[in-house]
């Protein structure tokens, strides 16, 4: 709505594509997901505290800054679950299906997926290919 929006009042009707970029971790449970990608994801968001305004339209710019005083620790310590639900892919095969294609009705031409943590990328992206992108419409 917001690039819409931007668009519309520089009087540009060409064609846009949107690119999604965001960190994927996959696994059995949800909860799984999320504690083998939580210090990755926190370090990311502390290093990327005051660099990009990524995080303005989420509101937490602010709380983020002040977390990331303690350091990429602080971010962690004080992560609110919906931080990792609405800027990340993280999950079980059927909310990582689902948040993929909340990206894509919301207007992403394209959603490109890093898999976290390293050590299991193989791993993840198989999961994916098997148990991810099939359900996608």
């Amino acid at each position: 709505e917001q690039i819409a929006a931007g668009r519309a009042d520089a009087g540009r009707d060409d064609p846009c594509r949107l690119v999604v970029f965001a960190f994927f971790s996959v696994a059995n449970s949800e909860a799984k997901a999320k504690i083998d990608v939580r210090r990755l994801f926190a370090t990311y968001l502390h290093l990327s505290a005051g660099m990009t305004p990524l995080f303005a339209p989420e509101g937490i710019t602010e709380e983020l800054e002040n977390l990331g005083m303690e350091g990429p620790a602080g971010v962690d310590a004080g992560l609110h679950r919906n931080w990792m639900d609405d800027l990340a892919v993280i999950g079980d095969p059927e909310s990582c299906a689902e948040r993929i294609q909340g990206l894509r009705d919301a207007g992403a031409d394209s959603v490109i997926l890093f898999p976290m943590p390293n050590e299991r990328a193989e791993e993840i992206v198989a999961r994916a290919a098997r148990d991810v992108l099939p359900q996608l419409t």
